[in-house]
């Protein structure tokens, strides 16, 4: 993910209040995420995430082409209603918090990641 996405989604955390807004916001943050290499380094890991963080299975082909996952993980989302929305919310929440634990053993202890320190600020905004 590059400095202008994370710029982009910290906004988005700063300014999340409406809830009926989180469809529109969810199809601006999920896609970074799926299309970024390192966040989600290979097919296995992207099916995952979208088993696991927004509850969606698809078939084996879709997840080939990260930009027909991302077609088909936004029309799905749209389709989500609240309860859904804020499930995903929650368990995206979930994820930043298991990156920002997640340390390279090769760094010192005081020089942190600067995505886990964004992740971070992401985690504890969402949980207020």
């Amino acid at each position: 993910m590059n400095s202008k996405d994370e710029k982009l989604i910290k906004d988005f955390l700063l300014d999340f209040s409406n809830l009926k807004e989180s469809h529109f916001n969810l199809c601006w943050i999920i896609p970074p995420l799926l299309l970024s290499r390192k966040i989600l380094k290979n097919r296995n890991e992207t099916s995952k995430f979208t088993q696991e963080i927004i509850g969606i299975t698809y078939k084996d082909y879709v997840y080939r082409s990260r930009p027909m996952l991302v077609g088909k993980v936004l029309k799905d989302v749209m389709n989500m209603d609240s309860n859904e929305t804020l499930k995903v919310l929650n368990n995206l929440t979930a994820f930043y918090e298991s990156l920002t634990q997640e340390e390279d053993p090769n760094t010192p202890k005081d020089n942190k990641n600067k995505n886990s320190d964004f992740f971070s600020d992401w985690s504890k905004f969402l949980k207020k």
